[in-house]
């Protein structure tokens, strides 16, 4: 967690290049097993704070945020495409620990990602349905670089549609979608 708030988070914010870097950076850590690093605490914590990252930031960080977030997810992504991907790059190492320590399965490690997905979900939910400017256009700006990769599940879509369609309508100027 303290990776997090003090190294990525910062980082993360400042350009495309840095977020992109930062998801490699920490793919970089998972796969040489760093001690003390755990790719599942570090996006647990992540996307359980998620909209407070995103509230934090202004348009431009907010944009590379979601670069971050879409690196993080294609690489997620990749390590739930098979179990045997999963067994050969995660399963083995120190960094795919829970927080008790305990090795997590593959059947686990799915359900996270859904759990991830479903908090993603939630949080960019909260955002679009706020009335401050800020919040709804970081979150458009989020959502906008993620797309490729969030939402994988239909139902998920189909929430975040209904919202931003809700925001089409909206007679505020500063928020126009076209």
């Amino acid at each position: 967690v303290h990776l997090l708030a003090h190294c990525i988070l910062p980082r993360v914010t400042f350009s495309p290049a840095d977020a992109i870097f930062c998801a490699r950076f920490v793919e970089l850590a998972h796969k040489h097993s760093a001690p003390n690093f755990s790719a599942l605490q570090l996006f647990q914590a992540f996307f359980n704070s998620l909209s407070t990252h995103i509230f934090a930031c202004t348009e431009k960080q907010a944009s590379n945020l979601g670069r971050f977030i879409h690196e993080s997810l294609q690489m997620i992504e990749h390590w739930k495409s098979s179990e045997e991907v999963y067994r050969e790059e995660c399963r083995s190492l120190v960094a795919f620990t829970g927080a008790d320590a305990m090795k997590v399965t593959y059947e686990v490690f799915v359900k996270l990602v859904y759990d991830w997905h479903m908090r993603i979900l939630k949080h960019l939910l909260a955002l679009l349905g706020s009335t401050e400017y800020l919040e709804l256009r970081n979150a458009l700006h989020v959502l906008t670089r993620i797309t490729p990769v969030f939402p994988k599940m239909r139902r998920f879509g189909l929430e975040l549609e209904k919202r931003v369609n809700v925001l089409r309508d909206e007679s505020r100027k500063d928020l126009q979608i076209q």
